[in-house]
């Protein structure tokens, strides 16, 4: 997997550190409303508090994250050229942070005037995102199951924002269109496919690339990411066409469950079969995280027969097992390879003898914040049972969320420490991808 990697094409490190570094701060915040407000997220989805506390999640952390990491990626892994990567990657950053708080602060204070500002925000810079990486993606010199996948994630996306647009505009300038419907395709759309259709062709590189494990089967890594964006389009176009299509809705449903189950089960599956059988992080939060997966897919499946507020506290459930208990394990543990092979990759460059990824950040101190994170998605699951705990878990978020920052700028200082102190030994050769510099 070495030789694939296009080392020299990598961008600055600011590129996907500013993204990174900023995106903890988002789930805090995310945890100090659930600690404040908490009852109201219990109450409904559709409370302006569940709202807010939704989208400093998917925009504040996980968009950031996804979006600093394939700016990294498609240059590394793909090998395509991203256009003005460090303009594109600070108008992007600054325009989703912005845009994130000026949403969340619309939703707590029912502020059209704020709506105004944070929708044409949020949609332009991730229209400009969208393009850049669509053009690089376009111009891909391989065309392997990784690329295919981004190409279908990055129409999910555009998708996600059209609808969260139109949503939004809603609350600027009031409209006839059915709110209740699109709001459920705009989230089907964000959690299925944009992340989980991008979850699933990185999980085609990273997987095999630092757990060593053996690759995806080709079935499944060619033909899972279009299956599911097809069983999105048809569960989308059954729901808009009402109850009379609930029958052909369920069986679309159950076909998109059996494609994500598909991917569960043969990802726990390679990681048993991994030639490197140490137990870190990244391999515990990933195991997590499909956990998660199946569960949540197990409530969702639930919500069907379920009224009134065991409702409510399902779909709430779900969000939880999907935003923290999913995409957020996965991306901590991405995290923690990522950041520590980034800072071995580019101080190559600059001093003579590069220390090992696992002096970047010990082994110890990423497993410690990984259960604490895998703690904080129990307790959130426990508040939806037992509202009493919501202030309780909504702090365990908070926590989970400053250790990862304080943790992953220990990562970035220790780039900047070892650029400073410089080296004497000539660097070696590029270590297997499992374990970069970790000797």
């Amino acid at each position: 997997m070495a030789a694939l990697l296009s080392y020299e094409q990598a961008p600055p490190l600011s590129v996907p550190y500013r993204f990174f570094l900023s995106a903890p701060l988002f789930a805090a915040a995310a945890g100090l409303l659930l600690a404040w407000r908490g009852d109201e997220v219990l109450a409904t989805r559709w409370s302006m508090p569940a709202l807010a506390v939704t989208h400093l999640m998917t925009i504040g952390f996980l968009l950031q994250v996804m979006c600093g990491a394939l700016m990294q990626i498609l240059p590394v892994a793909v090998g395509t050229h991203l256009w003005r990567a460090r303009a594109v990657a600070l108008a992007t950053h600054l325009g989703m942070s912005l845009g994130a708080m000026l949403l969340a602060a619309a939703f707590l204070l029912e502020k059209p005037a704020l709506f105004a500002v944070a929708v044409p925000l949020l949609a332009g810079v991730v229209a400009v995102f969208v393009a850049v990486v669509v053009a690089a993606l376009l111009r891909a010199p391989v065309g392997n199951d990784t690329v295919r996948a981004m190409r279908t994630a990055m129409l999910g996306l555009a998708i996600t924002v059209a609808l969260g647009a139109t949503l939004g505009w809603s609350f600027v300038q009031p409209s006839q269109l059915p709110i209740i419907e699109l709001t459920h395709l705009h989230a089907a759309w964000g959690l299925t496919g944009w992340g989980l259709v991008l979850l699933v062709g990185v999980a085609y590189l990273v997987v095999p690339m630092f757990q060593l494990t053996p690759p995806y089967r080709e079935k499944l890594s060619r033909w899972l990411p279009t299956a599911l964006a097809v069983a999105l389009a048809a569960w989308s176009a059954l729901w808009l066409a009402g109850q009379e299509a609930r029958h052909w809705r369920t069986l679309a449903f159950l076909a998109g469950t059996g494609l994500v189950v598909w991917f569960v089960l043969a990802t726990l599956g390679l990681q048993r079969r991994r030639r490197r059988k140490v137990v870190d992080a990244t391999l515990r939060l990933w195991q997590a995280g499909m956990v998660c997966m199946l569960l949540a897919v197990l409530l969702a499946a639930a919500l069907d027969s379920a009224e009134g507020e065991l409702r409510n506290r399902l779909e709430v459930a779900v969000a939880i097992l999907m935003l923290h208990g999913v995409f957020g394990s996965v991306i901590v543990g991405m995290l923690y390879k990522i950041m520590p092979f980034l800072n071995w990759l580019h101080l190559q460059q600059v001093v003579r003898q590069v220390p090992s990824m696992r002096k970047m950040l010990s082994d110890q101190a990423m497993m410690r914040h990984a259960w604490t994170h895998m703690a904080s998605v129990v307790l959130l699951l426990a508040a939806v049972a037992v509202p009493v705990l919501m202030p309780v878990a909504g702090l365990a978020l908070v926590v989970t969320s400053l250790w990862l920052e304080a943790n992953v700028v220990r990562i970035a200082r220790a780039y900047r420490r070892v650029r400073a102190s410089g080296g004497s030994a000539p660097a070696g050769a590029v270590p297997p991808c499992g374990d970069a510099g970790g000797g």
